[in-house]
């Protein structure tokens, strides 16, 4: 089945930018990195609580100190410091705050910014993800193309996740 061309164009904001990230660090990393962004906070959580039991056993102090610091160090990093991150990350390319231009067929991905243009055969694409919010299609080994769903119709949406499920296999 042949569809129309679909025809985009967005300005991607930072929690957009954001949510792809959370579906590439949840589903699309590495094996070891998607452990370690799914395990960071209760991992972090069983630490501190190791710690603070520590001190009221009256284990080693050194030890209860490291395990409350590095328990706190995990989650930090998962909760606060990663999305700080990768906020900071959006606003340090130029092109996220312009106009993105993007065209989806049988044969291509076509994207435009303001620093360029591309033509993209689906071969170059391996999979997808679908939130509430975004599609994320990814390009190992980490390149992500986030389309956020409020640009869509509902039936423009249905129509675009079929063109997925046909060219790549879901996450």
């Amino acid at each position: 089945m042949r569809i129309m061309p679909i025809k985009i164009k967005f300005v991607l904001t930072a929690d957009e930018f954001f949510a792809g990230q959370v579906v590439f660090n949840r589903f699309l990393a590495a094996p070891m990195a998607r452990f370690n962004y799914r395990f960071a906070v209760p991992v972090g959580l069983l630490l501190f609580a190791d710690g603070a039991a520590g001190f009221l056993l009256r284990w080693h102090v050194g030890l209860n100190l490291f395990l409350l610091a590095f328990g706190a160090y995990l989650i930090l990093c998962r909760v606060i410091i990663g999305p700080r991150r990768v906020k900071k990350e959006f606003t340090q390319y130029p092109d996220h705050g312009t106009d993105r231009s993007m065209e989806f067929n049988d044969e291509k991905m076509l994207v435009q910014t303001s620093h360029g243009k591309a033509e993209l055969d689906w071969t170059r694409f391996t999979r997808f993800v679908e939130t509430d919010r975004v599609f994320v299609v990814f390009a190992p080994p980490r390149m992500l193309y986030t389309i956020p769903k409020r640009i869509f119709s509902a039936e423009e949406t249905n129509q675009f996740r079929e063109l997925l499920q046909r060219k790549l296999p879901a996450s």
